[in-house]
Parts: structure tokens; sequence; C-alpha cells
């Protein structure tokens, strides 16, 4: 059984994870895939198979933590097409009782900056068509009043701000490739796969949002309703179509992928 399942857009880019590079003071012990269980799963073939990851810190052995990239090996699967209830109940099915769900969005603030890390605190949906619920022929209203574990998130803000608090002390020579920790994003969830208009970006900004992305919901929601501990950890890759900024492009998402950052 796992206690732990990270959710990312994708591992390293779609590559084994094998070739992630990761902290110093953290040992890749083993990687082993394991079998999705599409027999049992009634919401049918999750995006890929789950991977059981082991790692060594500080020569302690850290307990093993699932990974599944909700794109699919190789990003191939759109957000529209990703199957969300299927990922949820196959890391429910083995016993996960948190998530940690890894977005790559763009930022509706100036103060938000590429590279930056921000804690989710909630989301607005703006998709259209995504079935939100694993139950489909009784009516089950649960609070989605912080679709993210309050106490879950406390912990990851005091871990992220350790790397990030790592990272900039690397590259002190350079102020512009310092990192900073946010812990009030809020997320407007759109259908993508095409990035928003100006219009858009505009009335995200003025309904509380400060971050776009195209996959949290309905992920939080179910990760919800199957009771696990849900947090959100966003990298800022651009800034969307903000006045005065080059508007967001697939290659400069990718591009800003590629850079080393601190988790």
């Amino acid at each position: 059984m796992f206690k732990t399942a990270i959710v990312s857009g994708s591992l390293s880019g779609g590559k084994p994870i094998s070739t992630i590079s990761l902290p110093e003071d953290l040992e890749l012990i083993e990687v082993e895939q394991l079998e999705p269980g599409v027999e049992e799963n009634p919401f049918g073939v999750p995006s890929d198979k789950l991977l059981k990851v082991v790692v060594r810190r500080n020569s302690l052995q850290v307990n093993n933590v699932l990974c599944l990239n909700r794109h699919g090996y190789g990003h191939i699967l759109p957000p529209q097409q990703i199957p969300y209830r299927a990922n949820v109940f196959a890391l429910k099915a083995v016993g996960v009782e948190t998530v940690i769900a890894l977005y790559t969005v763009g930022s509706l603030e100036e103060d938000l900056r590429p590279g930056d890390i921000v804690i989710l605190k909630d989301y607005l949906n703006h998709t259209e068509g995504r079935i939100s619920s694993f139950y489909d022929e009784v009516a089950l209203h649960i609070s989605m009043a912080d679709p993210f574990c309050p106490h879950k998130r406390s912990i990851l803000r005091m871990l992220a701000q350790q790397r990030v608090d790592e990272h900039n002390a690397r590259v002190k020579a350079d102020p512009t490739s310092e990192v900073r920790v946010h812990t009030k994003g809020v997320m407007a969830c759109i259908s993508g796969p095409a990035y928003s208009t100006k219009s858009h970006s505009g009335v995200y900004s003025e309904l509380g949002a400060n971050l776009v992305g195209m996959t949290v919901f309905p992920e939080a929601l179910l990760n919800r309703e199957a009771d696990m501990a849900c947090v959100g950890l966003a990298v800022v890759s651009d800034y969307d179509c903000l006045p005065g900024r080059r508007a967001v492009s697939a290659d400069m998402v990718i591009e800003s992928a590629a850079l080393s950052r601190p988790l």
C-alpha cells in the first residue's frame, strides 16, 4: 500500500524518471512500473502506468511514493482527453491518502514571475464538458470550500521554501535566477489545449484568479470525492497574455520547463 502520490503534467518532460536531476541529498534507489489494474477500474484506463519510486535522503530510506503522468508517457494526452476519473480511482485503489499535484501555469499578476512556485489555495472552473464526479446515479454533495488540504499546504510551503532557499543560495550571483514561493494561488482552469484570449484572462483576473492552467479541474474535486487529501504546487512558466508581456506559446512553456528548478 502507498500513502503518497505525485501527479504531474510529465516527469522529466516525458522521459524516464531515472533521468530526473535530484537534489544533492537525494539518491534514487528504485523505480518499479506497476500495472494499472485496468480490469478492476470501472472508469477505464489511466493515463499511464503507476511508477513506484524509492529515494534515500542522507542515508535514510524515504517511504515509497507513487508517480503518475496525467498526460501519459511522452505528454500525448491533451487536457480535455485526460482520464481523470480512471487516474484518481487507480491511486485510491492502491491505498493513496495524499496527492501532491504538480502544475505548470501562466501568471495573471506581474508579481508572480516565471520560475516562481505557487502553493494553490483555490481554483475557478472554466472548462466545458468534463465529467466531474464518480457518482452518476446518486446525488452526493461534498464541501469544496477548501479544495486543498490546509494542513498539507502548510507542510508543502515549508518544504518548498527550504528548497527555494537552497536554490537561491546557489544562484545568488545572478538575481534573475532567484525563485520565490507564494502561498495564495487561485487557478482559473480552462478547457485547453488553446491558451486564453486577452479578454478571457482579464475576466479570470477580475474573478480573483492569479494563475491560469488546464488540469486542476476535475482532478482536485475527484480527489476530494475519493477522500484523499490534495495539495497543489504550481510552477509559473509565463505571463499568459498580460499587457506589455509576450503572449504565451507552447515553445515558451517547453523552454521554461527545461530550466533548472529548485523542486
